[in-house]
């Protein structure tokens, strides 16, 4: 996929993504559903805007050099 056009990988284990499954959870409602916030933090990233309120670590452009 990436030869035809650069995507964003949501899935590493970064920030977000490593939140300890617990009742108080701020990223996701349980441990496959992430909340609104950070469906803003992908839309964020995907659309580069409001840069400054998505985590560096989110969201890696890869592409062939990278991969």
């Amino acid at each position: 996929m990436v030869e035809i056009t650069p995507i964003f990988d949501f899935s590493e284990y970064k920030s977000i993504t490593v939140e300890p499954i617990s009742n108080d959870m701020k990223n996701y409602t349980d441990n496959s559903y992430y909340t609104k916030e950070v469906g803003n933090s992908v839309l964020n990233r995907l659309l580069s805007y409001k840069q400054e309120e998505v985590p560096e670590d989110f969201g890696i452009l890869i592409n062939p050099e990278n991969i």
